[in-house]
């Protein structure tokens, strides 16, 4: 069915039949979707998956937002496909912006097998791996690179790829959109500036960046940034006091030091946000009442809201980040249910947490 489904898109972009349908949409809320559909295929490998988005993105735009993840989601797949430790990075920055459009460019960079100069040269070309091995290591039928390229060529876009074999490929496009009827530019202002101090301990190098620059660009007043627990160990002894407290679990799972450092520096900050893989959100928020657990990756709108409330005194959940429960908060469901769902990754992660 899937291959089916590939080979109609290709058949209608290539004669002409395939239309784009024009919605208003915000680019970040397509992003952050298409990540989230991904999120459990990293998370099962042990891949990190990491988001960069341009503040200066504008609020609403005008295009096929539908097609546009179909893009984001083809890249994603690929890459947490051919990749087997490490990272898969999302990155989206406004390129051009005049009154009629904006120029956006997506890229997605992974830190997997790579892709030989001889084989860039067909990597668009239709029922084409790169060579034999890839079809029989990791399957797929050559379509999907082909039909996202038209795709965004649809969208007066364009690709570029760069890649070494052995350290990982970046695939990049740039579509224009169009401005919406009721033209918004300007994103509410988010802002931390009551926030004096933040501790933030981060072992991936892309996610630590990606959340000074976050927290820095919300007016926090100092972020001290941590490369491991370890030396957030010292921070701590040192005497060290945060308002908030971030703390990221990598991909190994291991959280034996982030209980250990709360269980002994608890009352050094009074809020402890915990960002975690998905499938050890549920055990993290059973450990203890007096953290938040975020699954990653994290909403940038999530991320800031449970911040401001946690500093504003409101009431926060202890688990956010996702709209799925984890296996042992849905053992009393029970019976029947049918999945109607065309992506077929999506259909895939589906069934395995339906099944847990």
């Amino acid at each position: 069915l899937n291959l089916i489904n590939d080979i109609l898109d290709l058949t209608r972009v290539e004669s002409g039949k395939l239309e784009l349908e024009y919605v208003d949409f915000d680019v970040v809320n397509v992003v952050e979707d298409s990540l989230d559909s991904v999120t459990l295929l990293a998370s099962n490998k042990g891949l990190e998956v990491v988001s960069i988005l341009d503040p200066n993105i504008p609020v609403m735009v005008r295009g096929d937002a539908d097609r546009l993840k179909q893009v984001l989601l083809n890249l994603l797949s690929n890459a947490i496909k051919f990749t087997k430790e490490g990272e898969v990075k999302m990155q989206v920055q406004l390129l051009d912006s005049n009154d009629r459009a904006v120029s956006v460019e997506f890229s997605i960079t992974d830190s997997g097998i790579g892709i030989s100069k001889e084989a860039l040269k067909k990597l668009f070309t239709r029922f084409t791996q790169v060579d034999s091995s890839t079809t029989r290591n990791y399957g797929g039928t050559g379509l999907g690179l082909a039909i996202s390229k038209q795709l965004v060529e649809l969208m007066n876009g364009g690709f570029k790829v760069a890649s070494k074999e052995g350290i990982g490929s970046t695939f990049s496009f740039s579509v224009k959109l169009e401005h919406p009827a009721d033209k918004v530019d300007i994103r509410e202002h988010l802002s931390l500036s009551s926030v004096n101090t933040v501790q933030l301990a981060v072992g991936n190098a892309t996610l630590r960046d990606s959340l000074q620059s976050t927290l820095l660009a919300w007016e926090v007043n100092s972020v001290v940034v941590d490369n491991s627990f370890e030396e957030a160990e010292e921070r701590l002894l040192s005497g060290l006091n945060s308002q908030l407290i971030i703390l990221s679990i990598g991909v190994d799972g291991d959280i034996d030091p982030v209980v250990k450092l709360h269980n002994r520096f608890e009352h050094q900050s009074k809020h402890w946000v915990i960002m975690s893989p998905i499938n050890l959100t549920g055990k993290l928020t059973a450990l203890s009442s007096t953290w938040v657990v975020l699954s990653k990756p994290v909403r940038q709108r999530v991320f800031y809201t449970v911040l401001r409330d946690l500093v504003e005194g409101n009431v926060v959940a202890k688990n956010l980040g996702h709209s799925w429960c984890d296996a042992e908060e849905s053992e009393h469901l029970s019976g029947h249910i049918l999945l109607v769902e065309d992506n077929h990754t999506i259909q895939q992660q589906m069934r395995k947490i339906l099944i847990n």
